[in-house]
């Protein structure tokens, strides 16, 4: 490779016996580096752009998010395995620094590096924070009418933005049984109108799901308010689930979900404890879109001005009639097990455009993936075929679904899988016209 006479190197951080912040000017350097030396390979015969340009993407989105990384080294707070994940970048950058290994060997092992960094912990709650097996088991005896016996609280692997734990319980009889349980703890923000809490969340189980005939964890009560003034709540723990791009085939629980989504939103009934998505609110998404791209503006210029025209667009969506969705309707809020669909994370629940659901799902996945679940939604939702303007309001909500993404990034290290989503928001674009095409 071009710049081996650079004669640089990174060791192992470990080995040396300093703290990653004190190698941050030496990545820094390297990462200075490993772009001249890749921009070389573009120059020379025997390199495929193919692999080189997606390395140079991946030092791009670095060398953009580097304050992200300053910040993540500054918190570390002797965290040894977060540590680690970013060491793994530094000396993958110090390698491709030299030149002196294959462009596809180092650049996939730098991507990959990048894409394992733990920026944000999962959600957890201290022993200070959490409620006491004694209140947990006072709160549950009330919830379910019998006393139960706490055996074991485990970290729920799952947690999002809220933290949760499994808990192992024994019932009069001795039957041993699994729950769930989810704590808001003052972590509720509210962002940009699409989220309530747990708080909310336990109203959702109550007034909206409890009635239907449809698969979803059972609520089983609420210790209201929790020490933090917040809400704790109790659900049924689904065993032996898995989320639907975990499983060998994701095609068919995607078409599963599909189908209930379908089922849900011709049966699912409005309640008074429901937030409304009207014009103003998706306006909002497109506008805090347009904010947050400042820092791709070199990379993608016809991001910015795309976000000012797609405003009145998705506001459009407001004055389509309004279902009960469950707003945030991906494949990480789904748990499957059979054929048996059991969505969670109520919190972004709402009267809006039902099509959300559907975009939420299918986003990302493969054409002949999408296509299918959308014959599942409409056979399940319409009893098989999709009234007009259908595929125009699939299309707007995918617009609207990118859009939100983008406007929740501030403040978010800017990722390849952000990147990916950006380049596909410009065909969308060009579908629903706000680029001519």
């Amino acid at each position: 490779m071009p710049g081996s006479n650079l004669q640089r190197h990174t060791p192992q951080i470990s080995d040396l016996g300093i703290s990653v912040n004190e190698c941050l000017p030496q990545a820094r350097e390297d990462l200075e580096h490993a772009r001249r030396v890749l921009q070389g390979c573009l120059r020379e015969p025997g390199y495929d752009p193919a692999i080189i340009n997606p390395l140079l993407a991946q030092c791009d989105l670095l060398d953009m998010g580097w304050a992200h990384i300053e910040q993540y080294c500054a918190g570390l707070n002797g965290n040894a395995e977060r540590a680690a994940k970013m060491e793994d970048v530094f000396s993958c950058l110090g390698v491709l620094a030299i030149g002196t290994i294959d462009a596809a060997d180092g650049g996939s092992d730098l991507v990959n590096a990048v894409r394992q960094l733990k920026w944000r912990r999962r959600a957890e709650i201290s022993p200070s924070e959490a409620p006491s097996s004694d209140a947990l088991a006072a709160a549950l005896a009330e919830a379910t009418g019998e006393p139960v016996e706490i055996l074991e609280r485990k970290r729920n692997a799952y947690s999002s933005t809220f933290p949760s734990e499994v808990i192992l319980l024994r019932r009069p009889g001795g039957a041993i049984c699994r729950l769930l349980a989810k704590y808001e703890n003052g972590r509720f923000r509210d962002v940009g109108g699409h989220r309530g809490g747990p708080t909310y969340e336990a109203g959702i189980y109550r007034d909206v799901l409890a009635p239907l005939e449809l698969s979803r964890p059972r609520f089983l009560g609420a210790l209201d308010p929790a020490p933090d003034g917040g809400v704790c709540l109790f659900l049924e723990y689904i065993e032996n689930a898995l989320r639907p791009d975990d499983a060998d085939d994701p095609a068919l629980p995607l078409r599963a979900a599909a189908r209930w989504a379908g089922l849900f939103h011709l049966t699912a009934q409005p309640a008074p404890c429901l937030h409304r998505y009207d014009a103003g609110y998706y306006r909002n998404w497109a506008h805090r879109a347009g904010e947050y791209s400042a820092m791709w503006r070199t990379r993608y210029p016809w991001l910015q001005p795309l976000c000012v025209r797609a405003e009145g667009l998705v506001a459009s969506l407001g004055s389509v009639p309004a279902s009960v969705i469950h707003g945030e309707f991906t494949p990480h809020n789904l748990l499957v097990r059979g054929n048996d669909v059991y969505p969670v994370d109520w919190e972004s629940t709402a009267m809006g455009v039902a099509e959300i659901d559907l975009a939420s799902l299918t986003d990302g996945w493969s054409p002949d993936i999408a296509e299918a679940c959308e014959r599942e939604y409409v056979a399940a939702r319409f009893g098989g075929t999709a009234p007009a303007g259908f595929v125009e309001r699939l299309e707007l909500a995918r617009l609207y679904w990118t859009l939100r993404w983008l406007g929740n990034t501030h403040g978010v290290f800017p990722t390849m899988r952000m990147m990916h989503r950006i380049e596909s928001l410009e065909p969308l674009a060009r579908r629903v016209g706000v680029i001519a095409s």
